[in-house]
């Protein structure tokens, strides 16, 4: 039992030794604040550094936070010394911080040694009910070390009453209301205050001092209009840029990507204008991109023309819920040699070679290559809007979706984002130091990006031509879209016969009308066209179920789509700082 207590009291010595504590800490900590009448803030710190019982150390650092309420603080003509002489000063900005490391990497330090730190801080004051207030953290709580003998002096702009000034400080760990020692006034010849001494405070690691000042809005000058500007634009100026790009979007777009006017009348239209294609008729409405919903109005086109029949077979269900995917298959019904060039590509992709004769068929849902087919098809349509001079070449050279995948593949946030680092830290070389916010420069660039797929979305233009043929487009749509009883109020309106509703169902269904073309029908639900067979003809049936099948089995890949107190660390300033 006695050994027992030997060991246990050998191993208590080595693991509370005083030998093993750690043994740096700062012995003085002494603040110069000095208030200049334009409102900025002269600062003087005078650091006396222990690196008792300490190896491997170069030297200090501080960090000193650059964000305040409602802004950015902006800190120069900064200095450092040290009592040993001139050596080496790294500053730098790190996230939002102003990082000053003192030291020199090649050589190792001990004992005492004592830095100085001087910077000047550009108006720092909050203006509020007619006071300037200054929430200063003298001292930050992310000191690692134990700092004793803490005090700061702060001199006024100019001398005041002491019922001008109200002086507040906290101390203790962050958010501490814990108060300060009393402040000592110094006062002049006439009984006024022109400073005053906080002192003989020890703070233990992550303890720190705030100080918050009032004094009247006259003792400061006020601030010019061009320094408010210029502190305007070094805190919002990734939005200014995008201001400026904005603009020369719409410049562009005023002169290159407007469509020519038409006639700027649209009246109803009984027959498809030009008997354009339905794939050609979406292309023009809606800037040459194309939908998986136009894909299966070409097909229903396609058995309209007779050359294919479409069948579906139902999925099973057990007790009400379908056990797997509804089954469309297509039949050719004969052979194609004279078709519309799109006709033909449909056909040659959807029946491969050796599966062409009349009699032949193919599930939809199975024919994994119709993805590369349809990226054919937009493209083939977008080539003849050109030719045919619907619009003019920008089409092809603004194309949303490819600019959406080069995105991807770019990664266009990181290269905006470098590009305007980039840039602004020119400006910042030639003219002024800009604050660089990571919060503002991400907003900036998702607006700019929104700007710019807007820009590249609008920008295909139409010619004289194809402004006409859409006003034509539009007529016809006001006729598809159009109930039966309201048609007496137009002019002579053909008859809505089996034929003309199969006729013009694809293009009802590329134009988005094609529930109020089945009501202008009076479509029931006893009727199907010669080419459906299966189940029920419905608007559900040959649209939304075909896509989301066909989408399900991987048909279309996802990418086929278009589409006021106070407290402890309450102020600027402050931070932290140690050894390194």
């Amino acid at each position: 039992m006695k050994k027992t207590l030997i060991v246990i009291g050998i191993l208590s010595s080595l693991v509370f030794s005083p030998v093993g504590v750690f043994a740096e800490k700062i012995d003085d900590y002494n603040i110069d604040l000095q208030i200049q009448q334009n409102g900025n803030v002269s600062v003087v710190e005078r650091i006396t550094y222990n690196f008792e019982n300490v190896v491997d150390k170069h030297g200090i650092y501080r960090k000193i936070p650059l964000e305040k309420k409602g802004g950015f603080l902006s800190i120069k003509d900064i200095y450092t010394s040290v009592d040993t002489g001139i050596t080496d000063t790294k500053i730098d900005t790190q996230n939002n911080q102003l990082l000053i490391k003192i030291g020199n990497p090649t050589e190792t330090i001990s004992g005492i040694r004592k830095y100085s730190i001087a910077y000047n801080i550009e108006r720092p004051f909050v203006s509020k009910n007619n006071k300037e207030n200054l929430f200063f953290n003298v001292v930050g709580t992310d000191w690692d070390v134990s700092i004793n003998n803490g005090s700061f002096l702060v001199t006024l702009p100019l001398p005041l009453s002491e019922n001008e000034i109200e002086i507040s400080c906290f101390v203790g760990e962050n958010l501490s209301t814990n108060s300060c020692p009393s402040p000592k006034l110094s006062f002049d010849k006439h009984g006024l205050v022109n400073a005053f001494l906080i002192d003989s405070i020890n703070l233990k690691p992550h303890e720190g001092i705030t100080l918050k000042l009032s004094i009247p809005k006259s003792s400061l000058t006020p601030t010019s209009l061009i320094d408010r500007c210029i502190n305007f634009l070094r805190l919002f100026w990734p939005f200014l840029i995008v201001g400026i790009l904005g603009i020369i979007f719409l410049i562009i777009w005023y002169k290159k990507g407007r469509d020519t006017k038409g006639t700027g009348v649209v009246v109803p239209e009984y027959e498809v204008p030009e008997k354009m294609h339905p794939l050609m008729v979406a292309g023009i409405i809606r800037q040459g991109r194309l939908s998986q919903k136009d894909f299966v109005a070409s097909i229903i086109n396609l058995a309209h023309l007779g050359f294919i029949s479409i069948e579906i077979k139902k999925a099973k269900k057990i007790l009400n819920v379908k056990t797997g995917n509804d089954v469309y298959t297509l039949k050719l019904e004969k052979p194609y040699s004279n078709v519309d060039s799109l006709d033909k590509e449909l056909l040659d992709g959807i029946f491969v070679e050796g599966n062409r004769m009349p009699g032949d068929s193919v599930d939809l849902s199975d024919n994994l290559g119709i993805n590369e087919l349809w990226k054919k098809i937009k493209d083939k349509v977008k080539t003849r809007l050109v030719e045919e001079e619907y619009f003019t070449k920008s089409l092809k050279r603004f194309d949303l979706n490819y600019h959406i995948q080069f995105s991807k593949k770019l990664n266009i946030g990181i290269v905006l984002i470098f590009v305007i680092v980039f840039l602004t830290k020119i400006f910042e070389v030639l003219f002024i130091p800009l604050i660089f916010n990571l919060t503002y420069i991400s907003i900036a660039v998702i607006i700019l990006a929104i700007f710019y797929f807007f820009f590249i979305y609008n920008y295909p233009a139409k010619t004289k031509k194809g402004s006409l043929i859409e006003e034509k487009i539009k007529g016809f749509k006001m006729y598809l879209s159009i109930a039966e009883k309201h048609r007496i109020h137009f002019e002579n309106p053909p008859e809505v016969t089996t034929e003309k509703f199969s006729e013009y169902l694809s293009y009802a269904i590329v134009l988005g009308v094609e529930n109020y073309w089945a009501k202008a029908f009076n479509m029931n639900d006893d009727y199907k066209p010669i080419w459906w067979h299966g189940s029920d003809f419905t608007m559900y049936n040959i649209t939304t179920n075909m896509i989301a099948t066909t989408s399900v089995n991987g048909v279309f890949s996802s990418s086929s789509g278009d589409f006021d107190g106070g407290s402890v660390g309450s102020g600027v300033g402050g931070g932290e700082g140690g050894s390194w």
